[in-house]
């Protein structure tokens, strides 16, 4: 449980010169980054904690140096609905205290898939930018300091990340958010406020280990100063600061090349010429690639350094017409003249496919003999992952819906019946099938039609055959064939996994 909110006012009267030290931190922060011009109107970031109520302090001693005017923003987050309504009236005062106009909402219940870390961090950034394009603020103020610098840079350490991720938390992002605390740390922060007799509140979750943050806080950096450096929090972020002003250095160099490779962006679609990219040293062509996506998607997020170097590889001119599927439902193909990336809209429920664009396409997998199992073999045409493995049928225990094989995403095959080699392709003229349940046989383009699949999509349904026999038109139906039931003694289960989900399983 948090602290309670403290009845005092949240702020007395101030003493300048215990605060001089912060404040010229800060201050010189400001300037160095040119964070803030004239007139330009804040909108803070509160949540009650130290930073953000230092934060906001900070910049109300130095309203008048720059000439600036404040509001302060609070979001409820919803983790905690017991004390949530007293910590946003605590933050009220505060804001009435200091005279500003103060603006909060309360986040929807999780959605209960991904990270829930991530999904915080995008409501709450979400809320502020709202906010201040509702109310015309300029630019948007949050608490992110020295320590949390430090523990960023090891977060994307530990995830292999380039430069960029070394280089930390940015001091300013965009044109509008600008953190003037990132050089001030948490213990400066702490010391100054109990100096002045400023409260705060305690968010208990800060304690929490579930969260890959809390876990480096905690656990990590103190294993860290202990054992191998007291300075630890200094040097991160001196070596962050270093490969920002790098990185931001390098960008402003390649910008040129970066416009000349734009080739065309909406809101849909980006394509990349690749006739300047394709005799570029490998790392130009990684950060070209990078930027390029950045500008498009707004952001790189679920994007790893794999998916990167996998479209690099697609630049040579051997490479035309392949393709891949990326996160967040993204296409890339390499044509003649380009690196082509489309949006496709969800797939039709129950389908685990992605929707590609309509020309067809062609791809062949094969399984020799049972020996090759298990197997798991990565279709990018059709953003699946097969997996095939043997399992005993008593633990199935003959269940009706395995007799049956049901579920459009796995089935499951008498493994005796079955004829190697098993082919997994794409469909093609004539293909039929012996539906499951269905006298007779089907051919697939009516099965196609039957289940509403358009054109463009039934050439990347992967077909599991066996012999010469379709026994498995993945994500729509199976075959009667090689059916388990009380005679089966090792059943084949198949199962389709996207392949966009999986790479979002690996990031949690």
């Amino acid at each position: 449980m948090p602290s309670p909110p403290d009845t005092k006012k949240p702020h007395p009267p101030y003493q300048e010169a215990d605060t001089s030290c912060l404040i010229l931190k800060v201050q010189r922060c400001i300037d160095d980054y040119g964070m803030l011009c004239p007139e330009d109107r804040v909108l803070v970031g509160v949540s009650g904690g130290p930073d953000s109520v230092a934060l906001v302090h900070v910049l109300f001693w130095l309203r008048c140096r720059y000439a600036i005017d404040l509001g302060i923003a609070h979001l409820d987050h919803g983790l905690r609905p017991d004390t949530a309504a007293e910590e946003t009236a605590w933050v009220k005062r505060l804001a009435e205290d200091l005279d500003v106009p103060f603006f909060s909402s309360r986040l929807a219940t999780f959605p209960g898939h991904g990270s829930l870390e991530a999904w915080l961090r995008t409501q709450r950034y979400d809320f502020l930018e709202q906010t201040a394009a509702q109310q015309g603020f300029s630019k948007i103020a949050v608490g992110h300091q020295a320590n949390d610098n430090a523990e960023a840079v090891l977060l994307h350490l530990l995830r292999g990340s380039g430069m960029r991720g070394i280089a930390g938390i940015p001091p300013i992002r965009g044109d509008r958010i600008i953190r003037p605390l990132i050089r001030v740390t948490r213990k400066e922060i702490l010391t100054c406020l109990d100096r002045l007799g400023i409260t705060w509140l305690n968010d208990p979750t800060n304690m929490d280990v579930r969260f890959d943050r809390n876990r480096v806080r905690h656990q990590l950096i103190p294993h860290l100063e202990k054992d191998y450096n007291a300075n630890l929090v200094q040097i991160l972020n001196r070596t962050a600061s270093i490969c920002f002003e790098e990185d931001r250095w390098i960008d402003d160099q390649l910008a040129p090349l970066l416009t000349r490779s734009v080739a065309a962006l909406d809101s849909t679609s980006l394509r990349l010429r690749v006739d300047s990219l394709v005799c570029a040293p490998r790392p130009v062509q990684r950060r070209i690639i990078r930027n390029a996506l950045r500008m498009w998607l707004g952001n790189l997020q679920r994007f790893s350094a794999a998916h990167i170097e996998n479209i690099v590889a697609l630049l040579p001119e051997a490479q035309q017409h392949r393709r891949l599927h990326l996160p967040r439902r993204i296409g890339a193909e390499r044509t003649v003249t380009g690196l082509c990336f489309r949006r496709f809209q969800s797939p039709p429920r129950g389908r685990p496919q992605a929707t590609w664009p309509a020309e067809a396409v062609e791809f062949t997998h094969v399984i020799d003999t049972a020996e090759d199992l298990p197997a798991a073999i990565e279709i990018p045409e059709a953003g699946l992952r097969l997996v095939f493995q043997i399992e005993r049928a008593s633990e199935h225990a003959f269940e009706h819906e395995v007799r049956r094989s049901c579920g459009p995403h796995r089935a499951f095959f008498d493994l005796k019946r079955l004829t190697f080699p098993l082919v997994i392709r794409h469909p093609k003229p004539g293909d039929w099938i012996s539906p499951f349940g269905l006298q007779g046989t089907q051919k697939l383009k009516k099965l196609f039609i039957d289940h509403k699949i358009p054109k463009p999509e039934r050439s990347r349904v992967p077909l599991v055959i066996g012999g010469d026999t379709v026994l498995w038109v993945v994500g729509v139906r199976r075959s009667g064939l090689a059916v388990v039931d009380e005679q089966t003694s090792r059943v084949l289960h198949m199962e389709a996994e996207s392949i966009d989900r999986m790479n979002d399983m690996k990031q949690l």
